[in-house]
């Protein structure tokens, strides 16, 4: 891992990931869950992931390592979009980069599995009837009830109202 200034330039197998100092340690303690629970039931080659609350391309690498063809990320954080688009370049990663809070419109983008992890989105999934595989990240007890009533599962309790939920079953 070699340092500048307020970012970490990581080295990953064959990628270099530019991440910002406050990501390091939530990169190295989440990784191992990502691995469990991010990937779906079915292999990624050829497939594309719209990622949801991207970060800095962190979950973008995962779904690479993993075999993914293209990755659509959204993320409303400007600095972490732009160390996303740095990483983009830096790995030659087929990659669409959309700097903006996450809107349904999202939904039409052609994907064939989602991640989603942006505090607060995934209220908005509950107005619709999204049946493409998935995993998201709740964060409340209310809006998780509203999504097992929609016959998603309870996959992971993280913390205290932090709850992973899929429909992939």
């Amino acid at each position: 891992m070699e340092e500048q200034s307020d970012v970490f330039l990581l080295k990953y197998k064959r990628v270099k990931l530019r991440i910002r100092r406050c990501d390091v340690w939530m990169i190295s303690r989440e990784w191992s869950l990502w691995r469990k629970y991010y990937l779906p039931n079915f292999p990624l080659k050829g497939k594309i992931v719209l990622d949801i609350g991207a970060g800095v391309g962190e979950t973008a690498l995962l779904f690479f390592d993993y075999g993914a063809e293209k990755v659509i990320t959204v993320e409303p954080n400007r600095e972490a979009a732009f160390n996303l688009l740095c990483n983009r370049h830096l790995n030659d990663w087929n990659i669409d980069v959309y700097n903006e809070p996450f809107s349904l419109r999202h939904l039409d983008l052609p994907h064939d599995y989602m991640k989603m992890d942006c505090e607060g989105s995934e209220k908005l999934l509950l107005a619709v009837n999204y049946d493409k595989p998935c995993v998201i990240e709740v964060h409340d007890k209310k809006t998780l009830e509203g999504f097992l009533a929609k016959g998603f599962e309870l996959i992971k309790n993280v913390h205290e109202n932090i709850y992973l939920i899929s429909n992939a079953k």
